[in-house]
């Protein structure tokens, strides 16, 4: 069994708050007899607190470039190293 999203649904309510219904569907292809409706899974909250950081992160990626074309991005070569080496796994 897999699970199949019914995309017309969720197209609709995409930025709206994404509202999707999801139902078991056969190896063939064909939907389960017996069945019960399809499921709903409604994310608008978690969509919205997403756009949010996605459009924080960008803004902050904007305001470090446009400090490093400058010349003006300060930063400190030993945490630097120390980020890389924890990253690492050493």
């Amino acid at each position: 069994m897999r699970l199949q999203l019914d995309s017309s649904s969720v197209a609709a309510g995409a930025h709206a708050g994404a509202v999707g219904s999801f139902g078991a569907v056969g190896a063939n292809g064909s939907n389960k007899a017996g069945l019960a409706s399809a499921d709903s899974v409604s994310i608008s909250g978690a969509t919205g607190i997403l756009q949010r950081a996605a459009v924080d992160h960008a803004s902050r990626v904007q305001q470090l470039a446009a400090s490093v074309r400058a010349g003006s991005y300060s930063f400190s070569a030993s945490l630097v190293g120390s980020a890389i080496v924890a990253q690492a796994g050493g």
